[in-house]
């Protein structure tokens, strides 16, 4: 009997440990600027989590998580919600932060649509700040932050292993032109010798 109750007072002592750890992890504040509970549809949104949160991704959904529209990864406590990447959600969205040691409580976000006022230089400043995504790989667009090691952001803004296809255009202009200078002068120079041999 006693084995029994030692038992039963060890699963309490688990159980409660395992809802205080998981009433550490909050969501303290999602936005795409300064008003919280507020993410733009265009704009980078940045939520931030409190709490132990080991191998965490964000739950992002509407209805129901069964229902879930994508999960960003969870990185010292901030995870950052690219909304064309989740399938452009409209008027708000649930989050909720999952971790080994546990979940969160839900939150809601409100989805606006902003009018672009402000330069564009604000929103690559804002994905620069962010450890989510470091840099633009191969074959992704470099108009908002610069490409990856070894890589080169070319004139139609994606990221290449070389632009030398427009550097060979441009170096096929440079020889053509000359070379089109010289015919003439050639044409010029045998055409007044003629004249000359005519006289």
């Amino acid at each position: 009997m006693k084995t029994k109750n030692i038992e039963l007072f060890f699963i309490s002592i688990l159980f409660t440990a395992s809802i205080v750890n998981a009433q550490q992890i909050e969501i303290t504040e999602c936005s795409s600027g300064k008003e919280p509970w507020v993410c733009y549809s265009n704009e980078l949104c940045i939520c931030r989590i409190s709490g132990i949160c080991t191998d965490g991704i964000l739950m992002i959904y509407k209805g129901s998580i069964q229902d879930a529209f994508c999960f960003p990864s969870i990185e010292k406590g901030i995870a950052a919600i690219y909304l064309d990447d989740c399938n452009n959600p409209r008027e708000e969205i649930k989050v909720r932060a999952s971790c080994l040691e546990g979940n969160s409580a839900e939150k809601t976000i409100k989805i606006e649509e902003k009018v672009e006022r402000a330069s564009t230089t604000t929103t690559i400043a804002t994905r620069e700040t962010t450890t989510i995504r470091e840099c633009s790989k191969l074959g992704d667009s470099c108009a908002y932050q610069n490409c990856c090691e070894g890589l080169y952001c070319c004139s139609d803004m994606v990221c290449k292993e070389s632009c030398e296809e427009e550097r060979s255009e441009t170096n096929l202009w440079l020889i053509i032109i000359p070379v089109i200078g010289l015919l003439i002068i050639v044409a010029s120079f045998v055409i007044i010798k003629r004249r000359g041999e005519i006289e």
